[in-house]
């Protein structure tokens, strides 16, 4: 899981560090998006996750 680079793009250093920590979050598992990661219906809607 990544996102593109900023290239010429003006974007903030704080922008940037949240955006990392999204994306370091989303793939460690630690952010909770409630979609299953299998079948991507949402949890507890009879998802292979619940």
């Amino acid at each position: 899981i990544t996102y593109a680079p900023f290239h010429d793009a003006a974007v903030s250093a704080e922008a940037a560090a949240t955006v990392e920590m999204v994306r370091a979050g989303l793939a460690d598992g630690s952010i909770d998006t409630g979609v299953c990661g299998i079948d991507g219906l949402f949890l507890g809607e009879g998802s292979a996750c619940d």
